[in-house]
């Protein structure tokens, strides 16, 4: 299950700090978490995080990406490309912080001399590697893997990739102390961690987490890519209203109010006027031969409010015949935000109609945006842009040494056939 994942070219921002993707900024603060066209990891586009301009006595900075508390995990990798700029001072930097719900379990660190250091629940080290073993302003593949369902037996891990090859650069098998094990969030930067005064910033890209200890629906992958396909056609839902005249100047919704890709806020929009209101697209197909992962409603919304009570609406799949729903979330007042899943967090989908993705499924979706209610009586929704964004697997496979048994895959390979799933039982590290 893939359940959070983003591309810079995909998530496009609309405000400093605000995606719209998956991901969200830790804080309103534009500096320390943006999206750049310089330095690249992979096409025109890159997250920025800038610690030193974090938020301070809050020691916050970076992006986020969180998912329903029905899918805490316990097993799972996280994968991304990774470069960074300077070496940063004092305790060096938070890369990836994995927290349940603000609870730490797990945080990878760069610290000041370009170390990668793992840390458990308790701020311990438990993982360490030579000095320089990363290089300013080189772009490089990290991928982690953590095992939390057993205090007795975790297991920790963290390749690198340098572009040629995968080493692995941290395994810690049995350390316990992972304060519960389960994980729903994800940050690309810190929530607490004590800002370098020099140094940075660092980039990112291609981010996937992957989950295994809920329903398996692909093989573990060693890298990913996304992409965004933004409206193109009107869907068949059509309850909105027009906003504007940037579309089609006769009061009804329209594509072209909702295809900017970044968003053009308030001046090309399309708007509801009632509760229970569903407005559809259809998008730009998927690229020929991609076998779409996992979907998101991806786009920019908010509520214009007359109190301060948010409406509440969530993001839709529809083929013209079969609607997967989101889970119903508030919509930001005022601001726009990324589409809410039961909160200001995007719906993903797995699959559609009980089947996996493929393209030609892919391309037979609709985006869609529901509102459910008006809080205040008269919240209107406004859409400034609308689409899907997918993930794919990316260019790089596993390393050779990933303990696929440990995910509970092994993959026996017979000439002129696919790969064959078949689970094995809980494997336990140490005593």
């Amino acid at each position: 299950m893939h359940i959070v994942f983003g591309g810079a070219e995909a998530d496009n921002q609309h405000s400093a700090g605000v995606g719209t993707g998956l991901l969200r900024a830790v804080a309103a603060n534009g500096t320390a978490a943006d999206i750049v066209s310089t330095p690249t990891l992979v096409g025109s586009l890159a997250f920025e995080v800038d610690p030193v301009n974090g938020v301070p006595v809050l020691e916050t900075y970076g992006w986020e990406g969180e998912w329903d508390s029905t899918f805490r995990s316990s097993l799972f990798s996280v994968s991304f490309m990774f470069r960074f700029a300077a070496k940063f001072t004092g305790d060096g930097a938070s890369v990836v912080e994995l927290s349940n719900s603000g609870a730490l379990k797990r945080l990878l660190v760069l610290n000041v001399n370009a170390r990668i250091q793992l840390f458990d629940n308790a701020i311990d080290l438990i993982g360490d590697t030579g000095d320089d073993v990363i290089s300013i302003n080189t772009n490089y593949r990290i991928l982690m893997l953590h095992d939390l369902r057993f205090d007795a037996s975790t297991y920790d891990a963290v390749w690198l990739h340098d572009g040629s090859s995968w080493t692995k650069l941290i395994e810690v098998l049995a350390h316990g102390d992972s304060g519960g094990g389960q994980v729903n969030t994800i940050i690309m930067g810190s929530t607490g961690k004590t800002l370098p005064s020099g140094g940075g910033p660092y980039y990112f890209d291609d981010l996937d987490v992957q989950l295994f200890d809920q329903t398996i629906t692909h093989l573990p992958i060693g890298s990913a890519a996304t992409k965004y396909c933004a409206a193109n056609a009107q869907g068949d839902d059509l309850d909105f209203d027009a906003g504007d005249d940037g579309g089609s100047g006769d009061g009804n919704p329209h594509f072209r109010n909702v295809d900017d890709n970044p968003p053009d806020f308030d001046t090309t929009y399309d708007m509801s006027g009632a509760d229970e209101d569903e407005q559809s697209y259809e998008c730009v197909n998927a690229d020929a031969n991609d076998v779409p992962l996992a979907v998101c409603v991806s786009g920019a919304v908010k509520s214009i409010a007359s109190a301060s009570s948010d409406a509440r609406s969530h993001g839709y799949l529809f083929d013209g015949t079969t609607k997967e729903e989101g889970i119903d979330g508030n919509t930001q007042v005022t601001d726009y935000r990324i589409v809410s899943d039961g909160g200001p967090f995007h719906p993903v989908f797995q699959e559609f109609d009980g089947k996996p993705f493929t393209e030609s499924i892919f391309n037979g979706m609709q985006a869609g945006i529901h509102q459910s209610s008006r809080l205040a009586g008269g919240d209107d929704i406004r859409i400034s842009s609308l689409g899907l964004e997918y993930v794919k697997e990316g260019p790089v496979e596993l390393p050779v040494d990933f303990p696929l048994e440990l995910v509970g895959v092994h993959i026996q390979k017979v000439e002129h056939q696919q790969p064959i799933k078949v689970p094995f039982e809980a494997v336990s590290y140490g005593t």
